[in-house]
């Protein structure tokens, strides 16, 4: 699978964001939004099995991955967001995309197929739909992230490395399925490579995107 990769800007406007995109294969145009905290690269196992049957094109949101960030004080909500998606679909050529989109990217997805949008909308685990427990959680993880984006890296690295810190890490992310709940749908734990941890850490790591969009209701 080729993975041309470009940026392109979501408006344009002086001082936009620009977003980061991968775009392969051919046929009917297909987005895929990934959630928040993570990045477009989500999406490269699902874009080898496609693309021989539809165009992919793969985005990393605002302030995520190598997309840059909304200036300092700028509007991010998910209906600006909205809006900067459907206007990178007019950048891209793509007017009306089938979406398909995860927790944040599934929300967006949803939100622009009510507005007609999209030929067709697949999302998993769209956020607004979760408990007010959920809410809060999130609330609560971007508080903790953006305290930990004061903390200097080297200090952060070895606190996460510490032997009080690895080891309930480790006990979270062991491979074992966990009882689903009545009304909640089956997940498992998973392990994952050193490397692509940290990578997913840096993803969060003092994002303004990630706190401003778990802050919002």
């Amino acid at each position: 699978m080729s993975t041309p990769t470009g940026t392109a800007p979501a408006t344009d406007r002086a001082g936009a964001p620009r977003i980061a995109y991968d775009r392969a294969g051919r046929g009917s145009p297909v987005m895929l939004l990934h959630g928040i905290g993570h990045r477009r690269r989500t999406w490269y196992p699902v874009m080898r099995e496609l693309a021989p049957h539809h165009e992919l094109i793969a985005l990393d949101l605002p302030g995520f991955g190598e997309s840059t960030a909304p200036a300092p004080g700028a509007p991010y909500d998910v209906e600006w967001l909205v809006d900067t998606v459907q206007r990178m679909c007019t950048e891209l050529g793509t007017e009306r995309p089938h979406l398909v989109g995860n927790s944040l990217g599934g929300a967006i997805a949803l939100e622009l197929g009510a507005r007609g949008a999209a030929a067709s909308v697949t999302v998993f685990s769209p956020v607004g739909f979760a408990p007010t427990g959920s809410r809060t959680g999130l609330r609560a993880l971007a508080a903790g992230a953006r305290v930990a984006g004061l903390v200097p890296e080297p200090v952060r690295v070895a606190a996460a490395t510490s032997p009080p810190v690895r080891s309930p890490a480790v006990s979270c992310a062991a491979t074992r399925p966990r009882p689903p709940r009545r009304g909640w749908p089956s997940m498992r734990r998973w392990s994952a490579p050193g490397r692509r941890s940290r990578a997913w850490y840096r993803t969060w790591r003092g994002t303004g995107s990630a706190t401003a969009t778990c802050r919002a209701r």
